[in-house]
């Protein structure tokens, strides 16, 4: 399901067919992207009210379902208007209530080794981005772009039936607190709140966590963008998306294994570290490979960053209450998602470059790697300053 809803994130291969289509500019193209993301983080926020109230086998397929009729929407729309509504809220809001479940339920399936199974899902919704990315790269070639998301709406809907059938095998189900959606909005507020001290690890972890993807989510919005304006070919285009989803996978698959090893917060600081490290990297290069090197990098820390927060979460505050408290830190992904892909459409607009969005990028991942560096260091050190 992961794998197949990954797809959103292949979206920068429809930026040139948009903006030709449509006939209209990158800001307003990019804005699609921003919009699936916004979607995809309000329902990851509401998601811990849903979860317990349909079984696992229902809620899923009903995600894809959801999903696919977005993509329909998105296709046969003849303004951009449509694809707005489609792709970025239909398709964004079934993202962010797959995504969210399947996460918090594979946690709780395996308890013992939940950074691996956290850091596979994460995984493969990165893989998904790259082979969709190709899938879509060669049927533009062939067909149209309202095919292209026909297409994909009905393998979305055959997904549906087959993760269907698989859970209601499985007999999955899934244990929530239970907390209302007011409790989450009163948590939410309280981050802007500075007299109120017992939620400042929150607080911490939101702007940490939103500093740190806000480059991720730029760099994937905007790759082949990025590699067109280094002087990239057809190859070079197709790679540079490939090489960060690809990069994107690996981070989470590795961090997925190293924290049922180590303690969490120390390779939390090790992956903001090398996050600065690979922006740096990308902002210094100029020619068509080594950006395309550099965006695996890129690709490589924005997968272990998605992949250890939730970890993160369930490492200070337990399983029972890890859906919630994670849905409050993630609206921080959708700030950076509504964000970082306008703002570096509107930049490219304005600047004809990616020089100023990039350097942007690399000043928020030094602001993550300060907080991060400002975390407890167990939860035994939360509990304390309660």
């Amino acid at each position: 399901m992961t794998f197949t809803l990954g797809s959103v994130h292949a979206f920068s291969v429809f930026v040139l067919p948009l903006e030709s289509f449509y006939s209209v500019g990158r800001s307003s193209v990019s804005f699609v992207y921003s919009l699936a993301l916004l979607s995809l983080t309000i329902m990851v926020f509401f998601g811990h009210r849903f979860y317990g109230r349909c079984s696992p086998p229902n809620l899923t397929a009903l995600a894809c379902i959801v999903a696919g009729l977005g993509l329909l929407i998105a296709g046969t729309s003849s303004s951009l208007i449509g694809v707005y509504v489609g792709y970025g809220v239909l398709f964004g809001a079934a993202n962010g209530i797959g995504y969210g479940f399947v996460l918090q339920l594979v946690a709780q399936g395996l308890p013992s080794a939940a950074g691996a199974a956290m850091g596979i899902v994460t995984a493969l919704y990165a893989i998904g981005a790259a082979v969709f990315a190709k899938i879509f790269t060669f049927l533009l070639q062939i067909t149209t772009l309202a095919n292209v998301m026909g297409v994909m709406a009905f393998v979305l809907f055959a997904v549906a039936i087959i993760v269907w059938l698989l859970l209601y095998c499985a007999r999955a189900i899934y244990e929530g607190d239970g907390a209302c959606v007011r409790a989450s909005f009163k948590r939410l507020v309280s981050l802007f709140d500075i007299s109120e001290p017992s939620i400042d690890l929150i607080r911490r972890l939101w702007l940490a966590y939103g500093t740190a993807v806000a480059a991720g989510l730029m760099v994937i919005g905007h790759a082949t963008g990025i590699v067109i304006e280094r002087g990239g070919q057809s190859g070079g285009l197709f790679l540079g998306i490939v090489t960060i989803s690809a990069g994107n996978a690996l981070g989470g698959i590795l961090v997925g294994l190293l924290v049922d090893r180590f303690p969490p917060q120390k390779v939390l600081m090790v992956v903001a570290v090398l996050s600065v490290l690979a922006l740096g990297l990308l902002l210094g290069v100029s020619t068509e490979w080594w950006t395309i090197f550099a965006l695996g990098a890129v690709g490589v820390c924005y997968g272990a960053t998605i992949a250890i927060y939730p970890v993160i979460v369930v490492f200070f505050y337990g399983f029972k209450t890890s859906a919630r408290i994670y849905g409050v830190v993630f609206t921080a992904w959708g700030v950076a998602g509504l964000v970082l892909p306008w703002t570096a459409g509107f930049l490219f607009d304005l600047l004809g470059n990616y020089y100023l969005a990039i350097a942007m990028a690399l000043v928020l991942s030094m602001i993550s790697s300060f907080v991060v560096f400002s975390l407890p260091h167990s939860p035994d050190e939360v509990q304390a300053s309660r």
